[in-house]
């Protein structure tokens, strides 16, 4: 749903990232569910002038891999139809949705694929205390509000800006309670964001402001933390 896709017309399951925690957390799960490793190619980043780019060569093991480029992980066509037989069709190519499958799923899965998106959609930085959640696909930011909602994180209003004639839509999610319960339930994987996490909520905590509402913040997710 974020840096992957499911291809529309071989049905190849397909993610790509920079973040080599992020890779190989992909590859080691998709391995463990069903059994198979995938082939690795990489290409250069930085693509932003609009001109599509090309996979340069393809790696035997991730150790082998050079820093700062594109990698991708390509699956077999299995794969992507056992996981639209179980999920409904939530990503086709481009055309990406969360599925009733999805939202009838237990929370240990929805809590995965909230901490992926993140992952790969989200940003935090403690300087302007901002966490946010981007995509362009506006139906996909509705279905993640609906998500949190079931873990009592509260979110702002979908918004988006214009970049290169396109609207880019994010929401973002503030307050210390709702920082701190994301932290603890949902978390991430990426090792940048998780030193902003600690940064942001010590910075919060700390503050006169916080400490004037820390038994209103104590009442509240108390029950939330302790599921």
């Amino acid at each position: 749903l974020g840096d992957g896709s499911i291809d529309k017309k071989y049905l190849q399951p397909f993610y790509t990232n920079s973040n080599i925690d992020l890779i190989k957390e992909f590859a080691d799960n998709m391995e463990h569910v069903f059994g198979v490793k995938p082939r690795i190619w990489i290409q250069t980043t930085g693509n932003f002038n609009g001109k599509k780019s090309k996979w340069l060569q393809r790696f035997n093991s991730m150790e082998d891999i050079p820093k700062d480029y594109q990698i991708g992980l390509f699956y077999p066509k299995i794969c992507g139809v056992l996981l639209h037989g179980i999920f409904g069709p939530f990503a086709y190519g481009k055309n990406k949705q969360i599925t009733e499958q999805i939202k009838n799923a237990n929370k240990e899965f929805k809590i995965g694929l909230i901490r992926a998106f993140f992952d790969d959609e989200g940003s935090i930085n403690s300087s302007s205390h901002t966490m946010r959640i981007f995509q362009d696909n506006k139906s996909i930011l509705e279905g993640i509000k609906y998500l949190l909602s079931e873990f009592n994180i509260r979110t702002n209003p979908i918004r988006f800006y214009i970049k290169k004639n396109k609207k880019r839509h994010y929401f973002n999610i503030t307050g210390f309670g709702e920082y701190d319960t994301f932290n603890r339930i949902i978390g991430c994987t990426s090792s940048k964001k998780k030193q902003q996490f600690e940064l942001l909520i010590n910075k919060v905590k700390n503050s006169k402001y916080f400490r004037n509402r820390y038994k209103d913040y104590l009442r509240r997710v108390t029950p939330i933390l302790g599921q």
